[in-house]
């Protein structure tokens, strides 16, 4: 489907994956979703303009209040912000880092305004695809890659205790899976009175480049190869790559919220919204 010039986003259902894909659009993108085999519901939302190239992912945190609101403020908000701020003058990366302060004090805010949504939380991360760059921020664990040329590249780093155990070197990926506090997160939209340090990265946008957007259900089943596997299949169309994640996350035990939004791949031209 095509929405070219409108922001498109999702409040996924329970009862199956679903399956969102603009072929058509200037660059080219899927989305999957999936609950998991544990959740009544699906805390993950997103959010695609296809007229300013921005795409954003977030998951609401398990275990606060409103999740899923909290995900929903911070995916509208930065992708109705990220376009308006880059016509008022700024650069990819700040107009991004300003639309991320922006969802996490709307977040904070619409938690003191209704108490049974104060402490929620949620990761983000979102892309701009503009002008002939790739231009990426988060806070939390949800990452960004990009498959260029056959190769997988991890373009975020965790905000988590698990990532903070591999950074001391002392021990390996596959043990850190296995630590059961590895998934809490040392930053969060909405937590702290204060905005969190959103870490930015950005490099050239070349034709062929995909990218992936992705909340860490995928994350905690697959690892990188697994994931690079799935997705340097050319000449797939971006839904079946994107289903066929989903898929082996939830063969290889993924019990979480696992989305998964690819952006790119051989038809997308080097954009220049």
């Amino acid at each position: 489907m095509s929405a070219i010039g409108h922001v498109q986003g999702g409040a996924p259902s329970r009862a199956s994956v679903a399956l969102v894909e603009s072929a058509e659009a200037p660059v080219p993108w899927a989305l999957v979703t999936d609950p998991g085999p544990a959740r009544p519901h699906n805390e993950d939302r997103w959010r695609v303009c296809d007229a300013t190239g921005v795409f954003a992912l977030a998951d609401g945190m398990g275990g606060y209040n409103a999740g899923e609101v909290a995900s929903e403020i911070a995916t509208r908000t930065v992708a109705e912000l990220v376009g308006a701020l880059r016509a008022a003058g700024l650069s990819n990366a700040d107009a991004l880092v300003r639309a991320v302060s922006a969802a996490h004090a709307g977040i904070v805010e619409f938690a003191h305004t209704r108490p049974e949504c104060l402490g929620m939380a949620t990761t983000l991360v979102v892309a701009s695809i503009h002008a002939g760059r790739l231009t990426v921020a988060h806070v939390g664990d949800s990452r960004a890659y990009l498959l260029r040329d056959g190769a997988l590249q991890r373009l975020t780093r965790d905000h988590s205790i698990g990532q903070q155990m591999l950074d001391t070197g002392r021990m390996s990926e596959s043990q850190v899976r296995r630590l059961p506090a590895r998934g809490i997160l040392t930053r969060a939209l909405g937590i702290e009175t204060e905005p969190p340090v959103a870490d930015v990265v950005e490099l050239d946008w070349l034709a062929g480049d995909l990218l992936l957007l992705c909340s860490d259900g995928l994350t905690d089943s697959l690892d990188d190869a697994r994931i690079a596997a799935a997705l340097d299949v050319p000449g797939t169309a971006l839904g079946a790559r994107a289903s066929a994640l989903i898929v082996a996350a939830l063969e290889h035990g993924c019990t979480d919220d696992a989305t998964v939004l690819l952006a790119g791949g051989a038809r997308a031209a080097v954009a220049s919204h």
